[in-house]
């Protein structure tokens, strides 16, 4: 009986909803989509009591004693929910929604079947206790793209301008806040990062550089929302009506695009390309497994390197290196040190513009050395057309837009996966 009445009067998360998505290209083959409202989901967040006392209700700006250098950690302190803020009445709180987006395998040895699962989060809530709480499904090949953009499409319906609505919501302490739901921040590995913007492989997601251009020292003009949706409108109309989806895709891929028709945050009213997140994960740690560890073991060979590695104490702060590392030129040091500096400053808990401006430096003497591994054939190839290595130019303007960097991690979906996915999926029967 006092199960029924806690079930009964106490909040409950939002309800499942389901409909069926047919593609035009795919019409024998209906899909069950099963989703939550956003908007309904953020309420629910936003008065949930588990982060009572961790919830941000404004934006702020926190400066040094100096009153200049401006310091950045909870996502209310980046530039984006500041100047988010600004364009809404005065009175209005943001909810700030934070996605997170990755597909995943649900069987390993037969089978293909896989699961595309997306998270929900706010960024109102302390980053001490994140909780993710949201998924959808999707189909592999070129159509998995378009399902996957058709699905959140309806998922968005209730954050779109032309639906959003001013609302009052009751936060933890019991407090009555009008607010508006807004997508701040949306978490992705790289390939996911494609697939959401909407861009072709092997250029950046980001800012307008092409695979031919990632090498460059410097960071080319930033993608926008208003140029993808500009390129796909003047694809449709240069393309006659009865055009094939593969015409399509081919006249996109000519431009940069992977071919998606319909983008499903061109409604939402924020530039995708700012709320994509840089990911510490594989941004940097995967980046210098595959590409610096690499170019270091074809120069000194596996076995030297091993010994140099067991052959470390146990400190973080010890010199280990006196005599340095057979056949590695100090152009390879000097370069191997500031990315590592890169890294470790990048994922500091608080940033301020000096911390920013020394990221710039290590960046800058990095690609004043880079030429070294191309120079004693470490890099097979003989330029450094490397997604993830150009993509070192935006962690910076990430930091100043959305926080530091444990504001937004793919490891937390990750994670969720064991859970709400692989877990899930074994307590069917798995058709």
């Amino acid at each position: 009986m006092m199960y029924k009445c806690i079930e009964k009067h106490m909040p409950q998360a939002p309800g499942w909803k389901s409909t069926t998505v047919v593609l035009d290209d795919a019409l024998t083959e209906p899909q069950t989509f099963f989703y939550q409202d956003p908007v309904e989901l953020a309420d629910f967040l936003f008065g949930n009591l588990t982060p009572h006392n961790s919830m941000l209700y404004e934006p702020i700006r926190v400066f040094e004693a100096d009153g200049k250098t401006q310091v950045y950690h909870e996502m209310v302190s980046g530039k984006l929910w500041n100047e988010v803020q600004c364009t809404l009445p005065n009175g209005v709180t943001v909810m700030g929604v934070v996605l997170a987006s990755d597909e995943t395998h649900l069987t390993n040895f037969s089978g293909n079947k896989s699961m595309h699962a997306v998270y929900m989060t706010l960024g109102n809530i302390s980053r001490t206790v994140f909780a993710m709480k949201m998924e959808a499904e999707c189909m592999p090949g070129i159509l998995q793209c378009q399902l996957f953009h058709h699905c959140m499409w309806i998922v968005f319906e209730s954050m779109q301008v032309g639906h959003q609505t001013i609302h009052a919501t009751i936060d933890p302490e019991g407090n009555i806040h009008q607010c508006l739901a807004v997508l701040m921040a949306w978490i992705a590995d790289l390939k996911e990062q494609y697939n959401i913007v909407g861009l072709a492989t092997n250029s950046c997601p980001q800012c307008l550089a092409r695979y031919k251009d990632l090498e460059h020292p410097y960071a080319f003009p930033p993608h926008t929302s208003l140029w993808i949706t500009n390129e796909v409108h003047h694809i449709h109309e240069e393309l006659p009506i009865s055009s094939t989806t593969w015409q399509f895709i081919s006249r996109a891929k000519a431009v940069g695009l992977c071919g998606i028709k319909e983008l499903c945050w061109e409604e939402l009213g924020v530039d995708i390309c700012q709320v994509i997140c840089m990911d510490n994960l594989h941004g940097l740690h995967k980046m210098f497994k595959d590409h610096m560890m690499e170019w270091l073991t074809k120069m000194i060979g596996q076995l030297e390197l091993n010994c140099r590695f067991t052959g470390q104490p146990h400190h973080i702060e010890a010199q280990n290196f006196d005599t340095g590392a057979d056949g590695a030129q100090s152009g390879v040091i000097k370069a191997i040190q500031v990315v590592l500096d890169f890294i470790y400053i990048t994922q500091f808990p608080l940033h301020s513009d000096s911390s920013l401006q020394e990221l710039q430096v290590a960046l800058s003497v990095f690609h004043d050395n880079k030429c070294i591994f191309i120079v004693n054939g470490a890099c097979h190839q003989d330029h450094m057309n490397i997604q993830k290595v150009h993509a070192l130019h935006h962690w910076a303007s990430n930091i100043v837009d959305l926080g530091t960097t444990d504001n937004y991690c793919t490891e937390t979906g990750k994670t969720l996966h064991i859970l709400m996915c692989k877990a899930a999926y074994k307590a069917t029967n798995h058709k």
